[in-house]
């Protein structure tokens, strides 16, 4: 039997990593893992959480968590700072060098330090450059190749105006 806070953790960890739009879908998830609760449980589990629901990229509604909301909003205001003024990105073994115009390392290193990306643990940064430390080489080519679409697309948009 789950306790409360085991229950509302693995909550979490389903609207986080599946696309739910029921709550009928999410004892569908809780009864597979072997944890039967009622759906009255659910539903003041979620209030607790603050779960709402957004209308995902096909136009469904699923339900979201208030976090993953604040994260997705830094993210894309990350990603638009990236494509205006990153000017080039080199992956080293584990470590990811990103070439910024002047003075702004300093903020995309703040941000990549808040926890913005899994893949990064630490970086350093100067007036024109950001030494992003990753995990491992993986981490730091996956890191790498985000980061590189995030200007194209800005280069994407500009030439479609």
């Amino acid at each position: 039997m789950l306790n409360k806070r085991e229950r509302q953790d693995f909550l979490k960890e389903i609207i986080e990593h599946k696309q739910v739009a029921t709550q009928d879908e999410l004892l569908y998830y809780l009864q597979k893992e072997g944890y039967f609760v009622t759906q009255s449980t659910i539903s003041r589990d979620m209030k607790a959480l603050g779960v709402i629901k957004t209308r995902g990229e096909d136009g469904e509604l699923y339900y979201t968590l208030p976090e993953s909301l604040a994260l997705r909003s830094q993210y894309l205001a990350f990603e638009q700072m990236v494509a205006e003024n990153v000017l080039r990105i080199q992956q080293v073994e584990f470590v990811v060098v990103m070439r910024t115009i002047i003075d702004m390392a300093n903020m995309i290193a703040a941000i990549i330090d808040g926890g913005i990306f899994e893949e990064a643990v630490g970086t350093v940064a100067g007036a024109d450059t950001v030494a992003i430390f990753c995990k491992n080489k993986a981490a730091s080519e996956t890191l790498a190749r985000r980061l590189e679409e995030m200007m194209v697309q800005e280069n994407i948009s500009s030439d479609l105006l």
